[in-house]
């Protein structure tokens, strides 16, 4: 099992406009702030997936974070074979219009406390006994639930929500809870604040307790660029430029925010994916460099649509991340610093919300995957602009139900 080093798995930037927590500790290897070749971060969240294999049986339940872990934790729950429950929390609330009036309970708040956007839900009945059971037939409440991060620093965003899944669910009160993160830097008394609540934790890199905010006080950064207004009428663009005509493949286990069966969700997305790029493939280059870019919570479909790609064009350099709601502050050139430029735009699920992209540069085809129900064309349209700002001039765009081709502007 490869082993990783902190110079491998962490830069630290400045959080913009973020009180609460001056800094953030950005991955390189996890496809999210920074380009990276999409086998080499599936390689990482896999190895995470095997160590918790290797140390947990019987799993059936597996839990990631939004927006950050999403990807991960889809490789953690396969790590568990195909008959496991996969479940993100999320921010977006257009997936509560999914669920009947009765679900509607369902739904847990809990706060991540240093986050710019705080609010994060849950949807708990996958994991009470019918709900798991109408995902993956399963019931055997007895079995580890994994819950998944990118990082724990003190650990109590998952005490915020371990504590009202089991206020919540009878079913989960006496489970073990595991925390599995790429990072873990707690303190003594917050492991043992862990344990007492009956937490058990896996990390593949373990960091003391370090002070991060004066690491980072000397960065000068700025706030990510918002591209001037632009008169182009998006909708209309949107319409009328190379929408499929034809009925296109949409997954019936398409949203892990409601709870899907691990190995249906990749087999499902896997076929999607595939489906869409026999429609762009004779497009993409044979040689240079190609972007695949996720779109916020949706992460995982974009690292295997990269690595498809990239078994398909192997003279080709392909690179994977992700748009985020982050607010980041940009350090351009600055030694050291792992934000060279951002851009603030329109989200894909969103127009009226923010959300942002970082360290763009020169592609020769750049690949947006969303699962957005309804991509908005302010989305697609401000990130060709800000594609083409960076030396990008094409971007195709893929959603739930169509497929855009957009020329940067």
């Amino acid at each position: 099992m490869k082993e990783y080093t902190e110079c491998e798995l962490l830069r630290l930037a400045k959080r913009y406009g973020n009180k609460k927590r001056g800094y953030l500790l950005v991955n390189p290897l996890m496809a999210k702030h920074i380009p990276v070749a999409p086998n080499e971060a599936l390689l990482l969240m896999r190895t995470l997936g095997e160590k918790v294999a290797a140390l947990f049986d019987n799993v059936r339940g597996v839990v990631a974070f939004a927006e950050t872990a999403t990807a991960i934790g889809a490789m953690v729950a396969r790590a568990f074979g195909g008959n496991c429950l996969y479940l993100t929390t999320t921010r977006e609330t257009y997936c509560f219009d999914n669920c009947c009036a009765d679900e509607s309970r369902h739904w847990l708040t809990f706060a991540e406390e240093h986050s710019h956007a705080v609010t994060q839900r849950l949807f708990a009945l996958p994991l009470t006994d019918k709900g798991a059971a109408a995902v993956n037939g399963s019931v055997e409440n007895n079995s580890p639930l994994i819950f998944v991060d990118d990082e724990i620093s003190t650990g109590r965003t998952l005490l915020n929500v371990v504590k009202a899944v089991r206020t919540h669910c009878a079913d989960c009160r006496e489970r073990p809870i595991v925390a599995a993160s790429l990072i873990n830097r707690q303190s003594d008394d917050e492991r043992r604040e862990f344990a007492e609540n009956g937490i058990e934790c896996v990390s593949l890199l373990t960091l003391p307790k370090t002070d991060y905010e004066v690491r980072v006080a000397d960065f000068s950064v700025t706030a990510p660029t918002k591209l001037s207004p632009s008169n182009f009428d998006g909708d209309n663009f949107l319409a009328n430029s190379g929408g499929q005509g034809r009925e296109l493949y949409v997954p019936q286990y398409a949203d892990p925010r409601l709870g899907v069966d691990c190995g249906a969700y990749f087999r499902e997305w896997n076929v999607f994916l595939r489906d869409r790029l026999t429609l762009i493939d004779g497009e993409l280059p044979e040689q240079g460099r190609i972007l695949v870019l996720g779109t916020e919570e949706c992460m995982l479909p974009a690292l295997l649509l990269g690595n498809e790609v990239a078994k398909r064009h192997e003279a080709a350099q392909v690179f994977c991340h992700a748009t985020t709601r982050s607010p980041i502050g940009v350090g351009g050139s600055q030694a050291g610093y792992p934000i060279g430029n951002g851009y603030a735009l329109p989200s894909f699920y969103d127009a009226t919300r923010q959300t942002y992209v970082y360290n763009l540069a020169a592609y020769d085809a750049a690949i947006a995957v969303s699962d957005a129900p309804t991509v908005n064309a302010a989305g697609c349209v401000e990130l060709a602009r800000a594609l083409a700002e960076c030396g990008t001039d094409r971007l195709i765009v893929l959603g739930m139900h169509n497929v855009w081709h957009i020329q940067g502007r």
